[in-house]
């Protein structure tokens, strides 16, 4: 069984992932995606040797072989050994410095925070404690605002959110920024971005954070309420970005159209026997004599929904028209690149901090 993060991972997962980012890797006849599958790739074989299977197989291979080849799975195993330590040191860190007060403190309260709650609740008790001549205030579930007008993006382990919206035109996609666009329609996965695309997912989001007044994040550590205050320019260092496009719904419209081709939609169907007409008053295609119907049944196909409208005693089918949006909203995901084990302030900040005292 895995250790939860940041200790290591087991042998099961840790072989399962592997096999199958060198099964990809190896079923890739793209140049381009191949490059970022083996950059995948050398990532979960990484994984795999800090394991103690992936460490057996290393041995077992060593043993087969001689002279620099054998050197070379020997070196693998050490780095394996170092990285297993590393995540077990980090693992037996987080515990000895787990501290549960807050936790402690919301339960006596009946209080309840999600993830990202929590992370702004400690961020600005630290705040508090550090800076009592500052006041400053929770005004979303991911930012502090600071003074009238700067504000501090918080940040837990993992994040995700929206940040942007793009459109859909023809097969390309288009953002506000140029920077964001260019890594929608050339990344080959916005789940595992190139060196390339991080950098201009970075330089889009600090653009972002600045025109909307974020001079600093706040990272937190929930689990050892450890929170550490950075400029935004310093979000690289910290964290890894990926990104996700959403989709948006484009609900319905009145339908204005020929009714033949609604009479035709609903033959076979529970609606075949209602009444199709367009009602001039309303300016509304209905279907009247048909009771009420579970909303699996309502959609007559990807471009009609009917929607029941009650009248007192009896009502109509309303027909709508499905809009499709060609508008996505811009998901940026960012994770902690190594966990929190100490809280503090940076320069940058700490003087914008000092001002405000």
């Amino acid at each position: 069984m895995c250790f939860p993060s940041p200790g290591p991972r087991c042998s099961y997962h840790a072989h399962k992932e592997y096999v199958v980012a060198l099964q990809r890797y190896e079923n890739s006849s793209n140049v381009e995606e191949k490059i970022l599958l083996g950059k995948i790739l050398e990532d979960k074989r990484e994984s795999y040797y800090s394991t103690p299977r992936g460490q057996n197989f290393l041995r077992r291979e060593a043993d087969a072989q001689s002279g620099l080849e054998r050197d070379k799975l020997l070196t693998q195993l050490e780095l394996g050994k170092k990285l297993r330590q590393q995540q077990m040191d980090d693992y037996q860190s987080m515990l000895a410095r787990k501290d549960t007060s807050f936790k402690e403190k919301r339960i006596e309260s009946s209080f309840k925070l999600t993830k990202y709650g929590a992370a702004a609740g400690l961020a600005l008790l630290f705040l508090k404690e550090n800076y009592p001549d500052t006041n400053p205030k929770i005004i979303r579930r991911d930012t502090i605002l600071l003074d009238s007008g700067r504000k501090l993006l918080v940040l837990p382990y993992t994040y995700q959110s929206i940040w942007g919206e793009a459109k859909l035109a023809g097969s390309e996609y288009i953002a506000e920024s140029p920077l964001i666009s260019d890594v929608l329609n050339s990344s080959i996965s916005l789940h595992s971005l190139s060196d390339s695309a991080q950098d201009k997912t970075f330089s889009w989001f600090t653009e972002t954070l600045e025109s909307q007044d974020y001079v600093g994040v706040a990272s937190v550590n929930s689990t050892t309420q450890d929170v550490a205050i950075f400029g935004i320019h310093n979000l690289e260092s910290v964290y890894e970005p990926s990104l996700k496009l959403a989709k948006r719904l484009g609900g319905t419209t009145n339908y204005f159209g020929d009714i033949s081709t609604i009479q035709n939609l609903i033959k076979g169907t529970v609606f075949e026997h209602g009444k199709v007409i367009y009602v001039e008053k309303l300016k509304k295609t209905i279907i009247s004599g048909i009771p009420p119907q579970p909303n699996a049944l309502c959609g007559l196909s990807e471009d009609f929904f009917l929607g029941w409208r009650g009248t007192g005693e009896g009502g109509y089918f309303e027909v709508r028209r499905k809009h499709v949006s060609a508008k996505y909203d811009i998901v940026l995901k960012l994770s902690g690149k190594r966990v929190l084990f100490a809280s503090g302030v940076d320069d940058e900040v700490k003087s914008l901090l000092s001002v405000l005292s």
